[in-house]
């Protein structure tokens, strides 16, 4: 995780704490432009002490796919983002999902915490 762009955002506020704990997702927007797309994301923790919210961003989105979301906020048990990046597969190096229920998932070349701060 250490290689991520923006990790000590995060790290501010514990050394152990992992995007896993942000089981609240706020927001979710897929942007366009002509063949580019741009994921942003906020998701927000619910057994931390104060409760944090969190602002990713995914450059170079591929294969986006959510199911279930409602208006408001969902609940997300298990969201990730593993560094893929070893594969060699030609501008995909990061892999977003929900690994409980498959509510969300999709792969990016780029992913960066844009910030971290409390609700």
């Amino acid at each position: 995780m250490e290689h991520i762009r923006g990790i000590g955002k995060l790290k501010k506020y514990s050394q152990s704490l992992t995007l896993s704990q942000f089981r609240i997702l706020r927001r979710l927007v897929l942007e366009h432009e002509g063949l580019s797309a741009t994921v942003y994301c906020k998701l927000c923790t619910d057994h931390f002490d104060p409760p944090l919210a969190i602002d990713l961003k995914f450059d170079g989105v591929k294969s986006f796919k959510t199911q279930e979301l409602g208006g408001g906020q969902s609940t997300i048990d298990g969201f990730d983002v593993i560094d893929i990046s070893s594969k060699g597969w030609e501008r995909i190096n990061w892999q977003a999902m929900d690994y409980e229920d498959g509510l969300v998932h999709w792969y990016a070349e780029e992913f960066e915490i844009l910030d971290v701060a409390p609700l």
